[in-house]
């Protein structure tokens, strides 16, 4: 899982990340499209490299991934962000040092 996440970080930043700890796991579930997803979130420290998009260019991501910036906890509450509690239970966390992983639940695509 670790090398996983490390491998994604640089293909979606260009950043070379040391993967420090797992912190949330998310299940969804789209109907659309047929798939059950189990999503991990790590926390990681930047080691090297240099932040870009452009490892995107060509790949299924890139539909989706408009820009690469870091937010503070204020800017993250204007924005649609998934999942929800990115925008302020991760401060939280963070701030009491991620001492556990937590379950965050299973969503679906259905409204």
């Amino acid at each position: 899982m670790f090398e996983c996440a490390k491998r994604e970080a640089f293909e979606e930043t260009g950043l070379n990340i040391k993967v420090q700890k797992l912190v949330y796991v998310r299940q969804f579930i789209s109907f659309e499209t047929a798939q059950n997803n189990i999503e991990l979130f790590f926390t990681g420290k930047v080691i090297s490299g240099k932040e870009t998009l452009a490892n995107l260019k060509g790949l299924s991501d890139g539909c989706f991934v408009k820009e690469l910036r870091y937010f503070s906890q204020k800017e993250l509450q204007k924005l649609t962000v998934y999942p929800e509690e990115l925008k302020n239970q991760l401060w939280k966390d963070k701030a009491a040092g991620f001492h556990s992983v937590k379950f965050l639940g299973v969503k679906n695509d259905k409204v």
